[in-house]
């Protein structure tokens, strides 16, 4: 299991279960709600029965931290990516490493209890609801109007931009731009690195390979498919191992 924090709840401890081949399956878009999903699926519930968090609670910094967390439980921490050079038009590789990229790219939050002080007034971390929300508002309708209507309906006007400040470190999304050399024509060029559709494109582009697996597991030990589904991941590929040594024997 993993064991994360939260920053919007006072770096608050919980644990997600490893990923199956259920939840890789699961997966049918690149979206915030998608990536909501995904994390809602894998929260373990507090033994106490305490832990009523779901990942609509989640700040956007908070999510974007735990898919990178998921994804290198799931793969590693190894980015590899094919771009293609703006000036000669050539494919090449490229890799970095994702904890690394994290660090550069994220301030740690400071541990707050779901909301900020903005000159006296409390304002409250914009979560994942507020997110699917904001997102059917009118695109003509200004940001902080938007969020201060929802977050802190008594805020004053000429607070909004001091708000908007105070909930950015709640509000970051790992999209950098990652300057390259091109090996074929030395040209500088730039890839665009989105953490969110990353992942989530990546666990699509999985499920054939997964879906394979399943099956394999399905022939050789007549599970259900709900059964295999199930499987913690490391289980089902060392299941595999076996199958694969013996019939290599």
């Amino acid at each position: 299991m993993l064991r994360l924090e939260m920053y919007s709840a006072n770096g608050r401890d919980v644990y997600l279960r490893e990923v199956t081949a259920a939840d890789v399956l699961g997966v049918s878009s690149m979206d915030t709600r998608a990536a909501i999903d995904l994390l809602d699926g894998l929260i373990v519930p507090a033994a106490d029965g305490s832990n009523g968090l779901t990942a609509f609670d989640l700040c956007a910094t908070d999510r974007e931290r735990w898919l990178a967390e998921v994804w290198m439980a799931l793969v590693g921490p190894r980015i590899a990516a094919t771009h293609h050079c703006e000036s000669c038009g050539e494919p090449f590789d490229a890799d970095f490493d994702l904890r690394t990229l994290l660090d550069f790219a994220m301030t740690p939050a400071p541990l707050v209890d779901g909301a900020v002080d903005v000159d006296g007034c409390e304002v409250r971390i914009p979560c994942g609801r507020d997110e699917l929300w904001l997102a059917q508002q009118p695109a003509e309708r200004p940001l902080g109007e938007a969020l201060a209507s929802r977050l802190a309906p008594t805020l004053p006007e000429r607070l909004w931009p001091s708000a908007l400040a105070a909930l950015q470190p709640y509000m970051q999304v790992v999209e950098q731009a990652l300057d390259l050399t091109c090996p074929e024509c030395s040209a500088a060029t730039c890839l665009t690195f989105d953490l969110q559709p990353y992942v989530l494109s990546g666990l699509m582009g999985r499920q054939a390979k997964v879906l394979g697996e399943v099956h394999a597991l399905a022939r050789s030990y007549h599970w259900s498919l709900a059964e295999i589904c199930a499987l913690p991941t490391r289980h089902r590929r060392r299941l595999l191992g076996f199958l694969e040594r013996e019939a290599a024997r």
